[in-house]
């Protein structure tokens, strides 16, 4: 295809989908087309050229309104569709047929307050303003409007969903086979369920010879290695050689869902003995997270340890802080410790 040229899975920084290169009057496009395919991505990059482009000789239109914006980032995107259902609803509404350069945070925060109303503010933080503003910075990058600084509305801190006492070690007395293995990884790496059942045996992506792992961190499209905790390295090392010649993933589930059934099933076997257990995976995550913030580990040691990428979003986990921050004021004090009075010294004439 002239003008334009594709990288497959693996050629660009371990991308896992293809990426097109588009050229057009001495302009570059490089845009992630969101498919491992290689017809859909050659139809994508072809449709997305052809938008970039314009009519041969003709001088393509300036987009003018936040919607005809809206669908030029959604086409420099590859058209995602999580952000087209987002957008899809904020092209619907009045700010989709605004100037895009009248836009202002506050159109914005109303916008979502309409389309989204009795809803928490994360909800309207995540499918209103976090992608309106990304139309809005992507129409500054073009030098179509100036940069709109958008505040995302206050949130309140979520609550650390960690499971009860001794329900970590009465699931992991019970569950057998490849669930055993899961929750294993789940509790002593906390990594979220979609990064464990997206590992593969490949030894790039689970290397017992240097003990690490590597997750594909879906949050926000980067790698991340990280230490292998010594029982999941045994663990691991007693399954991988069970698995079938020439799998491709390391666990035997295609989705989610299949883990929710069996841990369903395990669920409701300890309800027959009597234990009534409230959890899902992602609990296990949590409590990696707030088990070892209960011995003081600093949240950018937890961050490393886990597949989290900042140390803000570990702070929900780490509820030792306010422990630490006190154990700290109390190293200070003026000799005399804290509360006590000093004794007053006399003053002696002609000193």
């Amino acid at each position: 295809m002239r003008g334009i040229r594709l990288y497959p899975p693996g050629t660009r920084k371990g991308n896992r989908t293809y990426y097109a290169r588009i050229s057009a009057g001495g302009r570059r496009l490089e845009a992630n087309l969101f498919t491992a395919d290689r017809r859909v991505a050659e139809r994508r990059a072809k449709e997305l050229a052809e938008r970039y482009r314009g009519q041969p000789g003709a001088e393509p239109a300036r987009p003018r309104t936040f919607g005809d914006v809206a669908d030029h980032y959604l086409a420099a995107q590859g058209s995602p569709a999580r952000t087209a259902g987002f957008l899809a609803k904020l092209k619907a509404d009045q700010i989709g047929d605004m100037a895009i350069g009248a836009i202002v945070s506050g159109d914005v925060a109303a916008a979502a307050h309409r389309l989204y109303p009795g809803t928490s503010n994360a909800t309207k933080n995540r499918a209103a303003i976090v992608p309106a503003a990304a139309v809005l910075h992507y129409a500054a990058e073009q030098g179509w409007c100036g940069w709109v600084k958008v505040r995302k509305l206050e949130e309140v801190a979520p609550q650390t969903r960690r499971p009860a006492e001794g329900v970590p070690e009465l699931l992991m007395e019970h569950a057998t086979g490849p669930l055993k293995v899961l929750l294993t990884l789940l509790f002593l790496q906390g990594w979220r369920l979609g990064e464990a059942l997206d590992l593969t045996p490949k030894a790039d992506r689970v290397n017992l010879a240097r003990r690490e792992l590597l997750a594909w961190v879906g949050k926000v499209g980067r790698w991340k290695a990280v230490p292998m905790h010594d029982q999941v390295f045994v663990t691991l090392a007693n399954y991988m050689p069970t698995l079938p010649k020439g799998a491709r993933k390391l666990f035997p589930w295609a989705t989610r869902w299949g883990v929710y059934r069996q841990l369903r099933e395990l669920l409701a076997l300890l309800a027959e003995k009597g234990h009534r257990i409230d959890f899902t995976p992602h609990m296990a995550r949590h409590w990696f997270g707030s088990e070892l913030g209960d011995r003081k580990v600093p949240d950018r040691d937890i961050m490393d340890a886990g597949t989290w990428t900042s140390p803000k979003s570990v702070e929900r986990y780490n509820k030792a802080r306010e422990a630490r921050a006190r154990d700290t004021l109390r190293t200070l004090d003026f000799g005399g410790g804290v509360g006590e009075a000093q004794p007053k010294r006399r003053r002696t004439k002609g000193l």
